[in-house]
């Protein structure tokens, strides 16, 4: 079993202490001097924890790092006590290349994006050229077909080789079809709601002022599924849509609005 890695380097980060005899009053005081925490303390520790988890290099536990600031940014409540740091770790796991931390990621980047604070922080970070790569390379990802219910477990390891291959896991660089709609939908669904925000909109249309990205998930593309296909589609085109007509004219009045995104409404 992987165990989180000692940081030298970051003393408040270190969670593998184990539980040990308290035999004198002074060793009580010290433990329970900082107690009770504050909820927004509880949080960051909790983030800190999380950020560990992430940067592991264990598959199996950076997905489980991923899916924790998950539930987290599913509460508003919880972001302010997310920091930049945070964000920075979960932002390099969308570059992973094992499916299932990449997609975890990117719904954690989803989730926080939905508030102002976090969009900024995020935007800071550079987050929509690594979001737009990340779209791109999971545009070229070789898939294999979905297999039946229960043959998955021969595809994935056992976790014994330090690789993390857990349940649901698999290798760095293999995805199955629905692994990459997945993917997909979770990268998708965090450009948009970061595209809310002008600080993330302008570096996106600087980057991409044609939308070739998002031209490229609106066609019917071969090897999707047409449950996935549809989904793709739709999605991409409402992006484009108000990222277009937000966002053009806010970078620039004069913006002339190229004349295939005009066929294209």
């Amino acid at each position: 079993m992987c165990r989180l890695p000692i940081r030298h380097d970051r003393p408040d980060m270190i969670f593998t202490d184990k539980r040990r005899a308290i035999t004198t009053d002074e060793e009580w005081q010290d433990t329970i001097h900082d107690q009770p925490l504050s909820i927004s303390k509880r949080r960051q520790m909790t983030a800190a924890f999380l950020q560990c988890k992430m940067e592991s290099g264990n598959n199996e536990v950076m997905a489980e790092g991923c899916h924790g600031m998950w539930e987290l940014s599913i509460s508003k409540d919880n972001h302010p006590d997310i920091r930049i740091d945070k964000l920075a770790a979960l932002i390099k796991m969308l570059e992973s290349g094992n499916v299932v931390v990449a997609s975890t990621g990117a719904a954690a980047v989803w989730g926080l994006a939905t508030s102002s604070s976090c969009r900024r922080s995020l935007a800071d970070l550079d987050i929509v050229p690594v979001i737009v790569a990340c779209i791109k390379r999971s545009l070229k990802m070789p898939v294999m077909p979905d297999p039946p219910p229960g043959a998955i477990a021969g595809l994935m390891g056992d976790g014994e080789d330090g690789g993390g291959m857990g349940a649901g896991m698999m290798p760095d660089g293999t995805a199955t079809i629905s692994q990459r709609a997945t993917l997909q939908h979770h990268l998708v669904g965090a450009l948009a709601m970061l595209l809310v925000d002008r600080c993330c909109r302008k570096p996106y249309i600087t980057l991409e002022p044609n939308f070739g990205t998002l031209f490229e998930l609106c066609k019917n593309l071969d090897g999707y599924r047409v449950e996935d296909t549809k989904q793709r589609r739709e999605t991409a085109a409402k992006v484009r849509a108000n990222a277009a007509v937000t966002g053009l004219l806010a970078v620039s009045p004069c913006y002339v609005i190229p004349a295939d995104l005009v066929a294209s409404f």
